[in-house]
């Protein structure tokens, strides 16, 4: 649901950015800033709305530490600074790449985040494991992302050190996001959990998932949005007092139904990194780009060639295999070998091996000894 939802309101707030920086000026991080801004108006309103809601921090018997639900100083931090620096450097970074490469090359440079990313998570361990036909997928999505956008590829060195340095942090930021938000679920359900005292649905865990999510973005996004208030002062200062005094009720408007869309794009874009993986919503991200190219050529009578068409029809192809390829890959069972290193410990004797096991796995233990056969 949350990869729909921010697929529907990407596409909307790309429309609405194009709106604003061609009819009034370019002021992306203005735009950023307000989406931050409506985000923290809307966490404001739902605490005030949804009080006592958080699991209470626990407290572990044995070593008497805290088992806090929310996320550590440490990731609120990290978060912080690239949460504010990703958005600020990106216009810089994108102008001083188009300053020394082609608009080709640069297209090009984004594609090559993907496997970045792809190779962060799999080192990390928070993601499974590529399978042949995910990376089969990949290759595909990103031969028609080059096909559809790629053209008159020049570089130079400069230019090349400035593009992959586009290409590390958007990476390291997507990454982070989802290493952070996935500690946050563990620590939120572990708290909820001892709570409860026993088992618990299906439902109560999709919740766990969304409110932890929910707590990683409150606690970032206001440092952030400060942090971001230098950078638009600087970049887009004289924008925006040419647009005060130019600007008219309707225009800003206008800007305030962009702002809601930039918000809601971020909010469930956080919900996809958090919830699924930053793999998961870059290749969303190349997905939307293939909408946007068959929408601007269905609806607004765009000036797309063959190549162009036949490149977004290819990537919308291979997406669509790899959502089959990862659904796919999520249901089969464990390998052979896997199980049995997962079932050794278990027939073991409780004496040496088998201490210290939890009452479940004791209980399972038991149940394969009665169905081994016995031998003489």
């Amino acid at each position: 649901m949350s990869m729909v939802a921010n697929l529907v309101g990407a596409i909307g707030c790309i429309l609405g950015n194009k709106h604003i920086m061609s009819t009034h000026a370019r002021m992306p991080l203005t735009l950023t800033f307000l989406g931050y801004g409506f985000v923290i108006l809307y966490f404001v309103v739902a605490n005030r709305l949804r009080p006592g809601r958080r699991p209470r921090a626990q407290v572990d018997v044995e070593s008497g530490e805290r088992n806090r639900a929310g996320p550590s100083r440490r990731q609120v931090v990290t978060l912080v600074l690239l949460t504010a620096t990703a958005p600020s450097l990106a216009n810089a970074r994108l102008r001083a790449s188009l300053l020394f490469n082609s608009v080709g090359f640069t297209q090009l440079s984004k594609v090559l985040t993907t496997p970045l990313i792809a190779i962060i998570e799999t080192s990390r361990g928070s993601a499974a494991p590529l399978n042949v036909p995910r990376i089969v997928c990949l290759v595909l999505i990103h031969a028609g992302v080059f096909v559809a956008s790629v053209s008159d590829v020049t570089l130079n060195r400069i230019g090349c050190f400035v593009a992959f340095a586009n290409v590390v942090v958007t990476a390291r930021y997507k990454t982070e996001w989802s290493a952070a938000s996935r500690a946050a679920i563990a620590a939120r359900r572990k708290a909820a959990a001892a709570d409860a005292g026993g088992g618990r649905t299906d439902a109560a865990e999709a919740r766990d998932e969304q409110a932890a999510v929910r707590e990683l973005v409150e606690a970032t996004l206001p440092a952030a949005a400060l942090a971001l208030l230098p950078a638009m002062a600087y970049f887009e200062g004289g924008v925006l007092l040419n647009c005060w005094r130019t600007m008219d009720a309707a225009a800003y408007a206008r800007l305030g139904v962009v702002a809601v869309l930039g918000a809601w794009t971020s909010s469930t874009g956080y919900m996809v990194i958090g919830r699924l993986s930053a793999l998961t919503h870059q290749i969303l991200g190349q997905f939307k780009m293939c909408c946007l190219l068959f929408g601007s050529y269905a609806f607004l009578g765009a000036d797309l060639n063959g190549r162009q068409l036949s490149g977004a029809s290819l990537t919308m192809a291979a997406v669509l295999l790899y959502t089959r390829a990862t659904i796919k890959q999520r249901a089969a069972p464990p390998p052979k070998a896997k199980r049995r290193e997962e079932d050794a410990p278990l027939l073991a004797d409780d004496d040496d091996r088998g201490a210290g096991l939890s009452p479940a796995r004791i209980r399972r233990a038991s149940s394969l000894r009665r169905s081994k056969p016995f031998v003489a």
